[in-house]
């Protein structure tokens, strides 16, 4: 005779089958509580380190010269500086008027000069300015709506030099940083994008479009008006360990040197 727990048993089998035939999706228990109290952190900071992933674009520097090296002289007075710039000696932009970035480890007092140069190596813009203040990461801004400082041309590459003059009576012994920028076309797309963007989503779409100034410039902006965001921290940490500057990556941001002579 069937006892009733064969009955039951035999009732719960039939019931399995039929939901495995009908494709019903049984509830994984293990699965969702594993989801439910992973720690939020965690999910966090995977979204943070993705959005911020630099995409190298195909291009390269006019001149085959290592990126943001230094050289010249007075190394014994005065620490080398580090230009915010990829391996590949050039980035891109869509602003007119781009910052520069550079690490500085030490006050100086001596002279530092500023110069953009067309691909025909004609000065466009010079200046020179203050690093008595430093040391930390400042930026070097082209001015807009100046006679000293034309804006950039779209599908054009500029050379830039940041010297550090060792002995006014012999460049050759300036230490010299050199990388290229080039100009890009803010295309409608990124244009619109951007425009429907949070501000803290705008330097990953930057770095997606492989649009390096830009990515620098807006990440530093927001974080000069969120310092203590530990999210945007580790989206600028994230950026310099990609192209190799983890060195400097807690490097406090100074902002804008002082120009004492256009």
């Amino acid at each position: 005779m069937e006892t009733m727990l064969s009955k039951h048993l035999r009732t719960l089998s039939f019931s399995l089958t039929v939901a495995l035939a009908m494709g019903i999706h049984l509830p994984a228990l293990g699965y969702v509580s594993a989801q439910r109290f992973s720690p939020q952190v965690e999910r966090n900071s995977a979204v943070w380190v993705a959005r911020l992933r630099f995409r190298l674009p195909n291009i390269k520097a006019p001149r085959n010269r290592t990126a943001g090296a230094s050289r010249g002289g007075c190394s014994s007075e005065v620490q080398r500086p580090v230009a915010l710039l990829p391996s590949t000696q050039i980035g891109l932009t869509v602003a007119a008027n781009p910052t520069f970035f550079f690490h500085i480890p030490q006050p100086t007092t001596k002279e530092v000069e500023f110069t953009l140069q067309d691909s025909d190596d004609q000065v466009v813009y010079e200046t020179a300015v203050d690093l008595s203040d430093v040391p930390g990461i400042v930026s070097v801004s082209l001015p807009k709506e100046s006679l000293a400082s034309p804006s950039l041309e779209v599908g054009k590459t500029y050379k830039w030099n940041f010297a550090i003059v060792c002995d006014p009576t012999d460049r050759g012994q300036d230490i010299v940083l050199e990388g290229w920028i080039q100009r890009n076309e803010l295309t409608p797309t990124l244009a619109n994008e951007l425009e429907k963007a949070a501000p803290k989503d705008r330097p990953s779409i930057y770095a997606n479009a492989g649009l390096w100034y830009d990515t620098v410039t807006s990440l530093v902006q927001l974080r000069e008006a969120n310092p203590n965001d530990p999210q945007l921290a580790e989206d600028w940490t994230a950026l310099l360990q990609s192209i190799g500057l983890d060195a400097i990556a807690q490097a406090p941001l100074v902002g804008s040197v002082t120009t004492i002579r256009n």
